[in-house]
């Protein structure tokens, strides 16, 4: 119980969590749209991420991937989204290239970073 308790404090004080799919983490702080996204691409075990928003800055949920391509990856996550009823690509392009989709009140950011890893992010 004690541990159980001190996993929850640490979870609503942490700014910051980096986790992997087989984690109570992933089942508490993943959102669904991410949990149904399949894991094509991937070559390895995808890596998760969790910030707290903090003034104007989004929450935000990030799922890194390694693969050999990752603007192929990027190309087949958007026709997924597309086919889900996303509207977009909205670009934005500072150092890389973020393809940015919406659903409602919904965001996901795609970025591929080569040549090995790309990056699916919930925006909340």
């Amino acid at each position: 119980m004690l541990v159980v308790f001190w996993w929850l404090l640490t979870i609503g004080f942490d700014e910051s969590r980096y986790f992997r799919r087989c984690s109570l983490d992933y089942w508490l702080l993943v959102p669904d749209i991410i949990h149904h996204l399949p894991l094509d691409y991937c070559t390895g075990p995808a890596l998760y991420h969790s910030s707290a928003g903090d003034g104007p800055k989004p929450s935000t949920v990030t799922r890194y991937c390694y693969t050999s391509d990752p603007t192929a990856a990027i190309a087949h996550y958007q026709a997924l989204l597309l086919e889900r009823g996303y509207q977009g690509p909205e670009r934005q392009i500072y150092d890389r290239e973020y393809l940015y989709f919406h659903q409602d009140d919904r965001w996901l950011r795609l970025v591929a970073m080569p040549p090995d890893r790309f990056e699916i992010t919930y925006l909340e």
